[in-house]
């Protein structure tokens, strides 16, 4: 069986494109996966079309091979958006061989280790404040709408929510200066309205979806290390499950993580075992977030299997499956 072509197609997704490989063999098998482009992204696709010559006429079963290949023809430009072509199409290779062996990729990583994974409301809330015209979707503007947000995560079955940061005054927005949308780019502070405004969110969303529904919240890059301990430390009154922090310095996560009673996550810039490592080395991490159309499966699973130290400190650790829409 060889590798006969590599197609990429798009979808119009409202604020964001999906967009997915298709991969053709000459043995009429057709392996699928699916990345992200639209954020953050940009250029995933002409990543992977350079190389697909790499890659056509290669015996798509043995996909360790052809990652190792692609791995070593773009080096000194690992990581980023070359791993995310990799791992685009590590998936769809593995989709293949799932296929001509008539078995579910699963069995292909020893079986499934459970029947069942729980999921949370990821953005919650965000989409609707951000994004509600192009994407048709109903504004969230106010408090009463975050309260309300929270009800209908209740009532929709999800036993745990993540949101953002929102600012709700005049001119409802996103926080997100890590990404030099809105206020306080490029200082990166956590300054005290935005500290204000965490605790009014979490404060509506718990009035709404009750003493049992877990929280999660995503700081993405929007602050530098003091800026995020702050949020940290004014969130931890209302119990989070983790607060979520994105930072290419395993030292100073581990500092936040040290000064903070909450959970840590992290991990979805990272790519490849080389990133993971050093955090792990540092426990800078209480939860490692791996990306898996970023990555690749057969690359997450193999940051998977490592085990993470142990706190120095008595605060529990969190390993959760978690989904996004």
């Amino acid at each position: 069986m060889k590798i006969t072509a590599l197609d990429c197609l798009h979808a119009d997704a409202g604020h964001r494109n999906f967009d997915f490989l298709k991969v053709t063999t000459d043995a009429a098998l057709v392996g699928w996966s699916e990345y992200n482009e639209s954020f953050g992204g940009k250029g995933v696709t002409a990543a992977i079309q350079h190389l697909a010559p790499a890659v056509v006429g290669k015996d798509p079963r043995a996909y360790e091979a052809v990652v190792a290949l692609l791995y070593a023809i773009r080096r000194q430009a690992s990581g980023g958006m070359v791993q995310q072509a990799i791992g685009a199409i590590e998936n769809a290779l593995l989709d293949i061989k799932a296929k001509a062996l008539n078995i579910p990729v699963y069995e292909l990583f020893g079986g499934p280790v459970r029947d069942r994974i729980r999921l949370y409301w990821s953005h919650c809330g965000t989409y609707r404040l951000a994004w509600p015209e192009p994407m048709q979707i109903p504004p969230l503007r106010t408090l009463d709408d975050v309260v309300a947000m929270g009800k209908e995560v209740v009532e929709q079955g999800y036993t745990a929510l993540k949101t953002n940061v929102f600012i709700l005054d005049d001119h409802p927005r996103l926080h997100a200066p890590g990404f030099a949308r809105g206020d306080h780019f490029p200082e990166l502070n956590a300054e005290r309205p935005v500290l204000a405004a965490i605790r009014d969110q979490l404060a509506a969303f718990r009035e709404g979806a009750g003493p049992d529904v877990d929280i999660l919240v995503d700081l993405n890059f929007n602050y530098k290390t003091e800026g995020f301990l702050k949020m940290a430390r004014a969130m931890e009154p209302f119990d989070l499950f983790w607060v979520e922090i994105d930072s290419r310095d395993a030292e100073a996560l581990r500092y936040i993580r040290q000064g903070t009673t909450i959970p840590l996550a992290s991990g979805e810039c990272l790519f490849g075992r080389r990133d993971y490592r050093l955090y792990f080395e540092r426990q800078a991490m209480d939860t490692a977030i791996i990306d898996v159309p970023w990555n690749g499966l057969a690359e997450s699973l193999k940051i998977a299997r490592w085990r993470m130290p142990t706190r120095s400190t008595s605060r529990r650790t969190t390993s959760t499956a978690t989904s996004r829409p």
